[in-house]
């Protein structure tokens, strides 16, 4: 890869994390603070066909057409009621089509999971890895690389930091020990 030539160097290195469970199997991924332009786009390449989504949006225009109210309130009474909260509205004619948002939100819900972990999989350990391998995984790795994906997804420095702090023998990363390398 070409590398490019930094005024400054990011602040931070990436740094090995260990991930998962003694249920579910620990693996070493790479924890950078960030996610790559590669990373976003594989993963709302797998999720672009949301099911859930569509079914939000559409039970929610039932809802405005039925109630004379606009989209924007519809949609609200909706997440109201996927997160079980009341309404003041009677949405009774609309149950049918809310459990089935909220089964096409919760099936979403997983998919995304998968999608997330799957991508810092390919991205940062195993290129080759594929979609039948991830049906081997347990849920609890799953759970946890997703939750990396999101921390990474937020820029989260702060958790880098933390796993820096909380690891300060920690291994670095391959990039780092080129870098000792190369000052030698």
């Amino acid at each position: 890869m070409a590398k490019l030539p930094f005024v400054v160097q990011p602040r931070l290195k990436p740094i090995i994390e260990t991930v998962g469970t003694e249920e579910s199997g620990k693996i070493e991924i790479e924890r950078r603070g960030f996610l790559s332009v590669a990373e976003k786009s594989m993963c709302q390449g797998m999720l672009q066909d949301s099911k859930g989504v569509n079914a939000v949006q559409a039970v929610a225009r039932r809802i405005a057409n039925g109630l004379a109210i606009d989209l924007v309130e519809a949609l609200e009474l909706v997440g109201k009621v996927l997160q079980g909260e009341k309404v003041d509205h009677d949405l009774d004619p609309y149950l049918d089509d809310l459990n089935t948002a909220a089964l096409d939100m919760m099936e979403s819900l997983e998919k995304q999971a998968l999608a997330r972990a799957l991508t810092l999989i390919i991205s940062r350990i195993d290129p080759e890895f594929g979609v039948e391998d991830m049906q081997q995984l347990h849920p609890e790795l799953v759970e946890a690389l997703s939750a990396l994906y999101g921390d990474e997804e937020a820029k989260s420095i702060e958790a880098l930091e933390a796993a820096i702090e909380k690891r300060p023998g920690g291994r670095k990363v391959a990039a780092d020990e080129e870098a000792a390398q190369e000052g030698k």
